[in-house]
């Protein structure tokens, strides 16, 4: 290929992690930590989409992933959940990850580096 096309890919796993009613009620606050890091020579357009079970996007969070230029290229972020984006968060019951390859240098068997994706969350809550 000539590294102009827009390579798309698309996966979705089941998030009903909130199914259990105590842990939905006592839940108060979640931080998810997002690390992304790219070794590849092209840039990247990342997503996470939280859906509900109609596959309908509640809420998506968008990574402008840089090209690797020989540096450490690290991404990382915080996401808080807190009030009516927490309420949204219990009421995913899917997620889906979207990746895009901008345009750039063509890649092919040849091409070293990858793409990962390392995240963690910690949950607080409030049992009375």
């Amino acid at each position: 290929s000539d590294g102009s096309e827009y390579d798309l890919a698309f996966d979705d796993q089941e998030f009903d992690v909130f199914r259990d009613k105590y842990l939905k009620s006592y839940l108060q606050k979640a931080e998810f930590y997002f690390e992304i890091n790219n070794s590849i020579k092209r840039s990247f357009e990342f997503s996470i989409v939280l859906m509900d079970a109609n596959d309908t996007a509640l809420e998506t969070i968008p990574f402008d992933i840089p090209a690797y230029s020989g540096t450490s290229n690290i991404i990382t972020r915080t996401e808080i959940f807190e009030n009516k984006r927490l309420d949204l968060l219990k009421s995913a019951k899917k997620i889906g990850f979207v990746i895009a390859m901008d345009p750039g240098t063509a890649l092919d068997q040849n091409s070293t580096g990858s793409l990962i994706l390392r995240s963690s969350a910690t949950v607080y809550l409030e049992i009375q």
